[in-house]
């Protein structure tokens, strides 16, 4: 059944950004920032208040495919039921592979022959098999990244002609809706969709900071791209998430609702009107609000 966890005990964390790509997949500009700034945020005492010695991270050419599975690894065999677990990407995603899935690609993602890809990224299995096993009640992953065909232009061959299999323009990014993403990775029936925040008609009980469970949360839409910004060098929607846990004291929907409501904005003014990107929130239980900058008892 479902036993609420005890209050905190350790936190633990895996932090990765991959800006910089072995094989011809296009850089990002701030993936290895990102992760830079979210791991300063956690292990703030000011912010996560996380024990510097529980969160691994993992930049270019160190977040390797099975240096992120070790990571991974030695979280899954340390956290206990009340602790807290988080896990943050900034990367691309690979194109959808034959059943739809949207994988993380690492900096030795391999893309010839262009099957590869699967098979060197972190994969939606990967990831459901951490989140099955880990024992932790309290579980936020955080992936900023999503599929454009542009981040994989310069490598010869990789997309077909026309792409029209793989969308039609440079910028087009597909994938599947998060929920389903989300369905997929916690293997639950019944997920819990955020709702546009309604501050004034939240009763306090609803989203206290009691709340557990597992979260799934998405810079963008399927469909959608997540964008780096110039102005605040970092990718948005990683920047505001830092901003508004940093300004809530850590809980998580607070943090989340001042992303979901800032990034929207900036990447119409940046990117023009007609781009969107819409941050996403999925958890297995209603009540998931729950702090990231408690102390750790």
């Amino acid at each position: 059944g479902d036993i609420p966890p005890g209050p905190i005990r350790a936190k633990y964390a895996l932090v990765v950004g991959v800006g910089q790509f072995q094989n011809g997949i296009n850089a990002l500009q701030y993936a290895s920032k990102d992760a830079t700034d979210f791991y300063t945020y956690l292990v703030n005492p000011a912010g996560g208040n996380f024990p510097q010695q529980n969160v691994i991270l993992l930049r270019d050419q160190y977040a390797t495919r099975d240096n992120v599975r070790r990571g991974l690894d030695a979280i899954r065999q340390r956290a206990e039921a009340d602790d807290v677990v988080v896990l943050f990407f900034s990367s691309h995603g690979t194109p959808p592979d034959k059943f739809g899935g949207v994988h993380l690609v690492t900096y030795d993602t391999d893309v010839k022959p262009r099957e590869r890809v699967w098979e060197t990224s972190i994969t939606e299995g990967i990831l459901q098999q951490f989140v099955q096993e880990v024992r932790a009640k309290r579980m936020i992953v955080i992936l900023d990244a999503c599929y454009s065909n542009g981040a994989y232009s310069k490598v010869a061959g990789f997309l077909p002609p026309g792409g029209k299999s793989l969308g039609s323009g440079d910028d087009e990014g597909i994938g599947r809706s998060r929920q389903d993403m989300a369905r997929r990775i916690f293997g639950a029936k019944d997920l819990v969709i955020d709702e546009p925040p309604a501050a004034a008609s939240t009763p306090k009980g609803i989203s206290g900071p009691g709340g557990y469970g597992k979260v799934l949360i998405s810079a963008s839409d399927a469909g959608e791209r997540s964008w780096e910004s110039e102005t605040l060098h970092n990718s948005v929607f990683t920047r505001y998430l830092i901003d508004g846990l940093q300004q809530s004291g850590g809980m998580l929907r607070e943090g989340f609702d001042y992303a979901k409501l800032r990034t929207p904005q900036l990447v119409r003014q940046e990117k023009g009107a007609d781009i969107s990107q819409t941050p996403q929130i999925t958890a297995n239980r209603r009540d998931w609000n729950m702090p990231l900058g408690a102390a750790s008892r």
